[in-house]
């Protein structure tokens, strides 16, 4: 008998589905309350310090997407417990949600109930992005995942038990709980960029915007560059024969100077790396060698340095 299996993302179960009923979640009738807790799902403690970048809009006719007016923005942090808290403005729906968890990826789990029950994080690599970044295989070995090689399937599977997680599943998806669980950036390369999305995003002037001041807003931009520095700086790559992820050389590259000096940043890059390809827009290309990394990174470095730990 095959496994019945459930694939669950568990922002399902917070209450920030507008396509939710009003009894989806009790203490939010108006289904646009953003409210949970970021927690390690390794540890089960708290994580302070995310950003959680909410636009609420009002329906225009209500009940319609199409047509709606921006009424108001958010830029939370988690706090010292983890938590965030915002309701949205009467008659409002949640029109964008980001989450971003510096050093963390999300955690969704597949739930299997045959042949035994079990909550299961389960990340795919491509056959062929699987020799070419093998230190990142290894790492998830060492983390305590399994690995699954079926020669007839596309992708190698790398599966870890989730149970000691207090998450409970029924097949009606009722409303279940406040937490929102996120690992240690554990995926590949391209995966774990997509966790470090743009939440700058604002209302006009027609709407209300809190935590969202342009400094602020422009700030985000430093955070995100240094964040893919990281990534880029992993030493990892030193092994890697495949493509850089999409996007993440040239948003380290605004620490020079910001999206607004990229000229002059990619004519340095060239001529500080003047053997790797040419810059085409944010299309991933070849791994750094090791030199290449390390002169790369030792450029860029000290400008990661200078960004603020806090926004403004």
């Amino acid at each position: 008998m095959k496994a019945r299996v459930f694939v669950y993302s568990l922002a399902a179960l917070l209450t920030l589905a507008a396509c939710a009923n009003n009894d989806y979640n009790p203490a939010d009738p108006d289904d646009n309350l953003v409210e949970f807790q970021f927690v390690d799902g390794d540890t089960q403690l708290p994580i302070a310090g995310a950003y959680v970048n909410v636009v609420w809009v009002t329906p225009t006719p209500p009940g319609k997407r199409n047509g709606s007016v921006c009424a108001q923005a958010a830029l939370l942090r988690s706090d010292a417990n983890g938590w965030v808290k915002m309701d949205g403005p009467k008659g409002t729906v949640v029109d964008l949600f980001r989450t971003l968890a510096p050093g963390y990826e999300y955690l969704k789990l597949t739930y299997e109930v045959e042949p035994s029950r079990h909550a299961v994080h389960e990340i795919k690599v491509r056959r062929a992005d699987f020799g070419a970044f093998s230190e990142w295989s290894k790492s998830l070995r060492d983390l305590g995942y399994s690995q699954r090689d079926l020669v007839q399937n596309q992708d190698v599977t790398f599966r870890k038990i989730f149970d000691h997680l207090p998450i409970k599943y029924d097949d009606s998806l009722t409303f279940t709980g406040k937490q929102r669980y996120y690992v240690t950036l554990r995926s590949l390369p391209s995966e774990a960029v997509g966790s470090i999305p743009d939440v700058s995003q604002a209302c006009g002037p027609e709407g209300v915007n809190i935590g969202l001041s342009q400094s602020t807003r422009i700030g985000t931009g430093p955070l995100r560059a240094k964040l893919n520095l990281q990534i880029l700086c992993d030493a990892r790559w030193d092994s890697a024969t495949g493509q850089q992820a999409y996007g993440a050389l040239t948003t380290a590259l605004w620490l020079v100077g910001g999206p607004e000096n990229f000229q002059n940043s990619t004519r340095e890059f060239a001529e500080r790396l003047p053997n790797y390809p040419k810059i085409d827009g944010p299309s991933a290309d070849r791994a750094f060698t090791k030199t290449e990394r390390l002169a790369f990174c030792a450029w860029l470095q000290p400008y990661a340095d200078k960004v603020p730990r806090e926004l403004p």
